[in-house]
Parts: structure tokens; C-alpha cells; sequence
């Protein structure tokens, strides 16, 4: 079921795209605001939502997108809030994360201590159409080696883990909890569709490397949003894959890559 809706919004509804088309057709018919106004009455997003993102909007779309993301080094909270928290500006980081004990982590590792501990994984880029399945660490890591396109993606940190988690020095410690982290073991060309957070996001990538494309709030027609629900927003339109037949208005979007 989508969360907030229950028995109006049939599994099948979801997955077949069907709710997808519906909520991005609403809003070209009666604009962003009236859809997600709508939403609301649904259960679909919480009932401050919907001002929530017509104010962030607003507030993008009076100041210019930057050309790039801006990077610092191991600054301390009060810069943080300074320079970028409180305009809602993305920052790369650098140094900050080298002694935490995450870092550590290896597929061997992963292997060695956790490869028993089970969690999701996604089958499909299509978020309309995507599978789950579960399986261990240590299976996951074998599949990638024989070549599968599977992504255990977005799982709550296990309790194994969570000995190994630090938490960054930005925010109130109460604000942070395991159960609101995420953990992503991806392999090769392996991705997750663009979306927005309703909550900012503190991205470590503790192996490999990830590809981060980023667009202001402002552009939410542009790339076909939908409220997924009170958490987040998914898009329709794929800049991997870009369909300008299909999605016209995503011509104008501008995304940084990072």
C-alpha cells in the first residue's frame, strides 16, 4: 500500500504507474498547489505539506541555482549553519569522516561481520515497476560478482551495524536515530531515480564512488514530480535515460553533477 492512504490506493495501483500518471496529471491540470491540497484531504501527505513545499519552492525560485556545489573541509557546526543550513545550500565535506569507524568497511569486512544480517534489495530502476526481494550481505556481494543488477537500497541501519555508525556534529544529537538512517551497498552502475527528501540529507559514500545529480526546488514540473508520500517526492522523468518526447517540460531543467 502507499503510506497515508491505505485501501484507496490499491498495491496494483502503485506499481503499474497508474497513481504515478494520476498525481503528476492533477497537477497539470489544476497546478501543483491544488494537487497536493488534495493530497492532503487523501491522507496522502500530511497537512502542512503541501505549504511546506510551495513556500521552498517560492523561496528557490527567487535566488539563482549555483553552478556548483560548493566543497569545505572539516568546518565546525556554527560555519555549517552559517554558510549553508540556513539558505538550504548543498556542501561536500572533506575530511570530516576519515576516523569513523565506518570507513573501515570493506567488502571483506561486510563479509566477515555482517555477512549473515539480512536486508532489502531492489530488482528494476523503474520506481513504478520495482521488485523487492531480501537477502544477506554476504549473498548480495556474491550476486554482484556473477554480474546482477540488484541494489540493496535504503535499509534502516541493523542493530549489528549501528556500533559503527557516527552521527555528524551539525544538528541536535536528538534530531538523529537509527531508524531514519539509511544504509546503500550498490554495485557497479547501480542508482537510485530522482527524488526529493522531505527531511536534508547527510550523504557519506564510505567505498567506491557515487554520482550525485542535484536540481533546485523550484523545478518541480520540470522533472514530473509526484508525492510519494509525507517523506517524499519521486519523479517521473529520468535524467539518465531523458525521454524529451515523453517529458517535454525536462528540456529546461538544470541539474549539477556532482
Amino acid at each position: 500500500m502507499l503510506s497515508g492512504v491505505g485501501s484507496l490506493v490499491p498495491d496494483w495501483f502503485v506499481k503499474k504507474g497508474i497513481w504515478s500518471s494520476l498525481t503528476v496529471g492533477l497537477g497539470d491540470y489544476f497546478g501543483v498547489r491544488h494537487r497536493r491540497r488534495l493530497l492532503a484531504r487523501l491522507g496522502v501527505i500530511g497537512p502542512n505539506e503541501a505549504e511546506f513545499l510551495a513556500d521552498l519552492e517560492e523561496a528557490w525560485s527567487r535566488k539563482p541555482m549555483p553552478n556548483e556545489i560548493a566543497r569545505a573541509g572539516c568546518i565546525g557546526p556554527e560555519e555549517f549553519h552559517a554558510r549553508f543550513a540556513s539558505g538550504g545550500m548543498p556542501v561536500i565535506l572533506s575530511g570530516l569522516t576519515r576516523e569513523w569507524p565506518v570507513m573501515s568497511w570493506t567488502p571483506a569486512v561486510l563479509r566477515e561481520r555482517y555477512g549473515t544480517v539480512l536486508l532489502r534489495i531492489r530488482k528494476g530502476g523503474d520506481y513504478d515497476a520495482m521488485t523487492y526481494a531480501s537477502m544477506t550481505v554476504s549473498e548480495y556481494l556474491r550476486a554482484l560478482e556473477f554480474g546482477e543488477k540488484f541494489y540493496m537500497a535504503n535499509n534502516p541501519i541493523p542493530a549489528a551495524m549501528r556500533g559503527d555508525i557516527t552521527f555528524p556534529p551539525y544538528l541536535d544529537p536528538a534530531r538523529y536515530y537509527f531508524e531514519g538512517t539509511r544504509l546503500w551497498i550498490g554495485g557497479t552502475d547501480s542508482g537510485a531515480h530522482l527524488h526529493r527528501d522531505l527531511t536534508d540529507n547527510f550523504l557519506l559514500t564510505v567505498m567506491g564512488c557515487k554520482k550525485v545529480l542535484l536540481g533546485s526546488p523550484n523545478q518541480t514540473e520540470a522533472f514530473y514530480s509526484w508525492e510519494v508520500h509525507s517523506e517524499l517526492t519521486s519523479c517521473k522523468f529520468s535524467a539518465l535515460v531523458p525521454d524529451y518526447s515523453r517529458f517535454p517540460k525536462a528540456r529546461n531543467a538544470k541539474l549539477i553533477s556532482v
